[in-house]
């Protein structure tokens, strides 16, 4: 019926078959209330334990989330940064090209008055050598000076015209 794990020695008699039975059904009782108590304890540290993590992964899933639109706001603050270096460029390059625009028709005015201011000098010394009688010659209508000198031109007068032997 019942046996010590041995195979030896048994319980022959009835009265030692009943406390065989009693020390053994003590004994799974002596085993049971402890394994009872750390299963319990287990389970309860199992169940903190999932906890836990169930927190780490919300925790996780706030970061990731945090993450992502942190990355989606840092893109757009590139993006922005991005927009704002080509306009910088744009309205810099305009300016640049409004500066040189204007440079031009500065120079280009400049030079204009300098030819007039020359023209008017060259005239004004050609009427004064006119006047002095050292010079033959008109002024076009086109503004251009046709000067000759009184010595060409009398030198001119007096030599025939002739076919190019020269």
């Amino acid at each position: 019926m019942h046996a010590v794990g041995y195979g030896d020695v048994f319980p022959v008699t009835p009265l030692g078959r009943v406390i065989a039975s009693c020390a053994a059904l003590s004994g799974v009782l002596v085993v049971a209330i402890p394994i009872t108590i750390i299963s319990t304890n287990f389970n309860g540290e199992y169940s903190k334990l999932e906890r836990e993590r169930e927190k780490i992964k919300s925790r996780m899933m706030l970061l990731r989330q945090h993450f992502k639109a942190r990355k989606a706001g840092l893109d757009a603050v590139l993006d922005e940064v991005a927009d704002m270096v080509r306009r910088n460029t744009q309205e810099f390059e305009s300016e640049v090209s409004s500066l040189f625009e204007q440079a031009r028709a500065e120079l280009t005015e400049e030079v204009q008055e300098v030819v007039r201011m020359a023209f008017e000098r060259r005239r004004q010394l050609h009427l004064a050598a006119l006047a002095a009688g050292r010079v033959q010659g008109s002024i076009t209508v086109e503004g251009q000076l046709d000067v000759t000198d009184a010595a060409t031109a009398s030198a001119n007068e007096s030599r025939p015209l002739s076919s190019s032997n020269s």
